[in-house]
């Protein structure tokens, strides 16, 4: 039980990462890979705190049911297919994030790009208003 709730502290410190730098993230724009990676993270967040909280909850239900001498209740089943809907989140967050974060890395190395290109105009027409003042007027 130690050990699960260490586990769970660990990813909780990630996903808490990963969230403020997403929501820092937005105001650059909110274009399709900030998007995807915001859906991506939804689903992984789901895919992490889903089996710990039915985990949690049917441990709970099975130490009640054991205290009264009862079988499982009703819910239990539901519990167990829940969680394994939420483990196919997990994998499928992780891809979302993964796309988001590439589509947002070329966008980044495309601006880049642009920029050097303006400095090196930048940089030719400094040089030619220069070449151009220094030179004598004809008369």
């Amino acid at each position: 039980m130690l050990f699960g709730g260490a586990v769970l502290l660990f990813f909780l410190a990630i996903m808490a990462g990963l969230w403020v730098g997403l929501l820092g993230h937005r105001k650059a724009g909110r274009d399709g890979a900030w998007w995807t990676m915001l859906a991506g993270l939804v689903l992984i967040s789901i895919g992490i705190l889903v089996p710990a909280i039915t985990g949690w909850i049917f441990m709970e239900s099975m130490t009640n049911t054991m205290a009264r001498g009862g079988s499982p209740g009703p819910g239990t089943p539901f519990l167990g297919i829940l969680t394994v809907l939420s483990y196919t989140f997990l994998p499928l967050g992780l891809v979302l994030f993964s796309i988001g974060f590439a589509l947002n890395g070329l966008k980044a190395g495309r601006i880049f790009a642009r920029m050097q290109e303006l400095e090196q105009v930048s940089d030719a027409m400094g040089e030619e208003i220069s070449r151009m003042t220094s030179t004598q007027p004809r008369e």
